[in-house]
């Protein structure tokens, strides 16, 4: 079995035969795997992080035993043809610029493919989840914790605006109110 060499700038990463690279995992009953996979999978070029995100992006949208299938291929998220070689993973991706960034895809309801996908941080993967709630205003769309950052507010007196039914013009343009103001206010409520 002969082994190719990919280099990206200084670095280098031992390829497995295309054979292996464009198929799933073989997985033994009771999640495993095979005898085959888990002699290659013990080479150290194959503990790459690189490698583990394109293994772990395969298991998602390939493996209907993957815990996380239902939200990926289950859901139809799928990977482009391109990407079933790691080498061409790797070669549109580029190396992991930091041990923190993990794949990420940019529009969620896209697929794993060139251009949808960057390396990202956890503060940005989070603030990309299909289930935050995103506002626009003026043209721009953007996530509750993203406006806050952007007024120099908590994300909770955004939230609170928008419960008490503030329209989404007030709740970004309004000033922000500190702790020791709101705490006032809501005293001389009560007294009055």
């Amino acid at each position: 079995m002969s082994l190719d060499i990919l280099r990206v700038g200084r670095l280098a990463w031992v390829l497995p035969p295309v054979a292996w690279a464009s198929r799933p995992r073989e997985v033994e009953p009771g999640g495993r795997p095979s005898m085959v996979e888990a002699e290659i999978s013990d080479r150290p070029a194959w503990r790459t992080p690189e490698r583990r995100a394109w293994e772990n992006m395969r298991q998602r949208c390939f493996n209907p035993n993957d815990p996380r299938y239902r939200y990926y291929g289950g859901d139809g998220i799928t990977i482009c043809e391109r990407w079933n070689s790691f080498s061409n993973f790797l070669a549109d991706m580029g190396p992991k610029p930091s041990p923190e960034l993990t794949l990420d895809r940019i529009d969620n309801d896209g697929d794993y493919e060139p251009g949808n996908c960057r390396w990202a941080t956890s503060r940005q993967q989070n603030r990309n989840r299909r289930d935050n709630r995103r506002i626009t205003y003026q043209g721009e769309s953007l996530t509750l914790p993203e406006w806050a950052e952007r007024m120099s507010v908590h994300v909770d007196q955004i939230r609170c605006r928008l419960r008490r039914g503030w329209s989404i013009e007030r709740t970004l343009t309004a000033p922000p109110v500190s702790l020791s103001d709101a705490g006032r206010a809501g005293a001389r409520k009560r007294r009055s």
